[in-house]
């Protein structure tokens, strides 16, 4: 907790102050960066599936 000090007529007077956030808007995309799983990936074609002429010779 932060504490702000106020000296009013020989008095001390303490007040809690709450922080504000930083700001970190500037770190987002080093914080994307380092998380791979979020990157955009670009989806490969499935492949095709094999003919019926061809079936045999991979059995």
């Amino acid at each position: 907790m932060n504490y702000q000090a106020d000296f009013v007529e020989g008095a001390i007077l303490y007040s809690e102050v709450t922080p504000s956030r930083p700001n970190l808007k500037h770190l987002q995309g080093a914080m994307f960066l380092d998380r791979p799983d979020l990157w955009p990936s670009k989806r490969r074609p499935k492949a095709k599936p094999v003919p019926k002429e061809q079936q045999s010779l991979f059995e």
